[in-house]
């Protein structure tokens, strides 16, 4: 994960769908990377979740300046 965020700026957690609730997914480091507010979404598929998050994800990062600081 924080390979991930140092070399992307971001990570995505997909959790999956069970017995309790539905599957979500969530992004770790954007606000870290690009003072970004973190992304989460809920009930879909989670490969779904994870390629839509990286999408975003990217938006986000195009419209910001990278911080300098390291994890």
């Amino acid at each position: 994960m924080i390979g991930d965020i140092q070399q992307h700026g971001w990570h995505v957690i997909m959790v999956p769908e069970d017995d309790i609730g539905p599957g979500f997914a969530y992004t770790i480091g954007l606000a870290h990377s690009y003072s970004a507010p973190e992304l989460a979404m809920f009930g879909l598929d989670v490969r779904l979740m994870h390629r839509a998050l990286n999408l975003l994800a990217q938006e986000a990062a195009n419209g910001m300046p990278r911080h300098s600081s390291r994890l």
